[in-house]
């Protein structure tokens, strides 16, 4: 698990991260692929996404790659892949807190 850090959503629970070793989503439900340096740098760019709720990070520790997806365990379990490539370094981390602003935003749509 990893601890909350300073964002502007709201956790529910004392994490902001589920971890799952040598995981990752498919492909074919990430949203945005970013570059990042770090770990904190990638579970930051979910947490303060804007325009869609960043529900779970697949990142590659191998090259840094950050893939940012809308989809979690619960709405897409089928997708959530093993890694078992030992030269391919990448971690599934599930977003345990939600984005106050982006449903403040949806919310005011549907009125």
């Amino acid at each position: 698990m990893i601890e909350k850090k300073k964002t502007n959503k709201s956790c529910s629970g004392d994490y902001a991260f589920t971890y799952l070793s040598d995981r990752y989503m498919d492909r074919r439900e990430v949203r945005e692929v970013i570059k990042t340096k770090t770990l904190e740098d990638c579970l930051s760019a979910c947490l303060d996404a804007v325009y869609y709720a960043c529900r779970s990070v697949s990142y590659n520790r191998t090259d840094g790659d950050c893939l940012l997806s809308q989809h979690n365990q619960l709405s897409k379990p089928l997708l959530i892949k093993i890694n078992n490539n030992p030269n391919y370094r990448i971690d599934y981390y599930e977003n345990s807190c939600t984005n106050s602003w982006f449903f403040s935003f949806l919310i005011g749509l549907i009125k």
